[in-house]
């Protein structure tokens, strides 16, 4: 193969996630796409993400307040990952690990979530209204509100 062909064969797509409210970005890469490649073209984008945000919490990136919405972040591990007050509304989350994530005030409004985990995940505050979640497992997840200061806790929600 020469050089003309394997530029023809791949492209670079541009991803850049920014905080809800500001033009500030937080993470941004050009997720390579080879047209060779067996993986379908959403698999490959969808494990460079996943690789770019696992080297970002690694080297400290807050993503809290992270706008996330209308994304496809399917097949990503975003276990244990403090998102609070995330956008992710819209998403599809179909097989994405949420396991153990604080999502507690973040948007989930009309997201799609099939075969993923929200085990031990704390929901608590956070907007399902229209989100469509099944075959997930939703083991030990926190999604009631949190105990108002000076009530009683009669044990009965």
């Amino acid at each position: 193969m020469n050089q003309q062909t394997i530029e023809t064969n791949s492209s670079s797509d541009l991803v850049e996630i920014k905080r809800i409210g500001t033009n500030e970005t937080i993470l941004s890469l050009a997720a390579a796409i080879d047209r060779q490649s067996a993986l379908p073209v959403d698999r490959q984008r969808s494990l460079a993400l996943d690789s770019a945000i696992g080297q970002a919490v690694t080297e400290g990136v807050d993503l809290r307040n992270v706008d996330l919405s209308g994304r496809d972040l399917r097949y990503l591990n975003l276990s244990g990952l403090d998102l609070r007050g995330a956008d992710l509304s819209g998403s599809l989350l179909d097989s994405t690990l949420l396991a153990f994530a604080n999502l507690s005030d973040a948007n989930l409004r009309g997201i799609r979530m099939t075969s993923g985990s929200l085990a031990h995940a704390n929901l608590r505050g956070a907007c399902l209204i229209g989100s469509r979640i099944s075959m997930t497992d939703l083991t030990g997840a926190l999604a009631w509100p949190e105990k108002e200061e000076g009530k009683s806790s009669s044990g009965k929600r």
